[in-house]
């Protein structure tokens, strides 16, 4: 394998797969190496069963009323010029997946927070889809490198070459050092620091925690949104999602004691933001000292299950729940960050050289609370902007050396330790959104992760996760401990 790379993505699902296959074609002269963390089929975008939002082929008001509901969704803390531009090259985005071979439902769908169909779907299994049609065509391009199993253990910058020295472990756990003009942090979310959640077991981070200790600039790091339907299952880190769409479809939400609720919470009802909806879950579960809420959707018959939700149906008999039939238990799971390393339309960060899409990134589309569907969108159409921008570069290296194998890394109890650690500091996290915790009690926080980080040195994946969760709570703090961000009963 060679050891110097134009381009350097980190993470394969669909950020920065888009961006790989687009700049691949734009640029057929460059080689690019994509490092995933594991196995392509891991990511989150994989799991999505959502869709990709877009007023396509419609009018400039419905392009308006996109724009509207996505800063609504926000609570108007997203920035507005780059959601208009954004909302505006969604068309493109979906016109370039159909090129590439997607081939979505003939059937918009309607979730949470948007005011009409707008959603593209493959039944209840979208990010398969699309990602199984993304691989296949980066698999046929020459240019591209792709290494499942490599886990990103640290990067440096060296100033005076101006390049990145980028060290990884395989999955035979031996430690590599590669270098590149050019590093692209599509690594996902921080889901899996929080739990019980949707996220891939992957989702821990630690990339981010690099990116941070390198000096990139992040925003909105404690807007995590959670999913308002995971469904409740006892001591479990991840849990299926119950797509919003079921809601779509007219399933309601009623309390332990089968009181329909969200009707006082929010004039949308259950199809409010998530936010709005996962808060006022909470609030019900509390009033009714009770594990969870229902999901009554027994008005979706079992044909239409099949039809349109064939994967969660799968699923929910597999512990020999029958939607049609019975109420479906479900609380609040984090489920996506909606802040991150903040980047321009381009994909660039504070740092020259080093630029971040998809979940990890922070675009300004989101604000305070993503509306649904919009980050498949927005992970495609800032992919291609990036490509775009890249492709422009003079970003030639030539590939003299091959790369060092810099150590054999050998798992020992230590790594238990680090799981174990890592357990705690989801669940501690959880409490901290689901409670609401004071300005007390989170300041007592981020000095106890701060002692830890001091005793943590040894770089690791628990060593810049911590980075992550100290400045995640500073944030949380900031935005969320005066009571400025509060649900409103209606």
């Amino acid at each position: 394998m060679l050891e110097n790379y134009p381009v350097i993505i980190i993470g394969a699902g669909i950020a920065g797969s888009t961006l790989a296959l687009k700049l691949s074609e734009l640029r057929p002269d460059l080689t690019i190496l994509v490092l995933s963390k594991s196995a392509l089929s891991e990511c989150s975008s994989f799991m999505a069963q959502g869709g990709i939002a877009s007023e396509y082929k419609t009018s400039e008001s419905d392009i308006e009323t996109h724009i509207e509901d996505t800063l609504k969704a926000g609570r108007y803390m997203n920035d507005e010029d780059t959601v208009r531009w954004w909302a505006h090259q969604t068309e493109h985005g979906i016109d370039q997946l159909l090129k590439w071979g997607v081939v979505f439902n003939s059937e918009m769908a309607l979730e949470g927070g948007h005011t009409t169909r707008r959603i593209f779907k493959v039944e209840d299994q979208t990010g398969k889809s699309i990602m199984n049609v993304l691989w296949d065509k980066m698999l046929e391009q020459k240019n591209i490198t792709i290494i499942q199993n490599a886990s990103v253990v640290d990067i440096q910058k060296d100033s005076v070459q101006n390049i990145f020295h980028v060290d990884f472990v395989t999955d035979q756990l031996t430690q590599n050092r590669i270098r590149a003009k050019h590093v692209v942090f599509a690594s996902g979310g921080l889901g899996r620091l929080i739990a019980p959640s949707t996220s891939s077991p992957i989702a821990t981070a630690e990339v981010m925690g690099m990116a941070i200790q390198l000096g990139v600039q992040t925003n909105f790091l404690s807007c995590v949104q959670f999913h308002p339907t995971g469904l409740f299952l006892r001591n479990v880190k991840q849990t299926l999602l119950i797509s919003e769409a079921v809601r779509g479809e007219g399933a309601k939400l009623v309390n332990s004691l089968g009181d329909y609720f969200m009707v006082r919470y929010d004039k949308r009802k259950d199809l409010a933001p998530r936010d709005i909806v996962s808060r006022a879950i909470f609030e019900e579960m509390k009033l009714t000292d009770s594990d969870c809420v229902y999901l009554d959707a027994r008005n979706i018959s079992k044909e239409e299950w099949l039809y349109k939700f064939p994967y969660i149906y799968a699923q929910l008999v597999r512990y020999n729940l029958y939607p049609e039939k019975n109420l479906i238990p479900v609380y609040p799971v984090a489920h996506y960050m909606c802040g991150g390393i903040v980047t321009d339309t381009n994909g660039s960060t504070s740092i020259d050289g080093l630029y971040a899409v998809g979940e990890v990134s922070c675009t300004g589309i989101h604000g305070y609370n993503r509306l649904a569907s919009n980050s498949l969108s927005e992970a495609v159409v800032f992919g291609l902007s990036l490509a775009q921008f890249l492709s422009e570069k003079d970003i030639s290296f030539d590939n003299e050396y091959s790369s060092r194998v810099l150590s054999e890394k050998k798992s020992n109890e230590r790594d238990n330790e680090i799981t174990t650690e890592m357990n705690l500091i989801s669940e501690t996290l959880y409490a901290v959104f689901k409670d609401q915790k004071t300005k007390e009690e989170v300041e007592e926080l981020i000095s106890f992760y701060e002692h830890t980080f001091k005793l943590n040195q040894e770089k690791s994946t628990l060593h810049y996760s911590l980075i992550v969760v100290i400045r995640l709570l500073k944030d949380y703090h900031m935005r969320f401990t005066n009571n400025n961000i509060q649900i409103q009963h209606v």
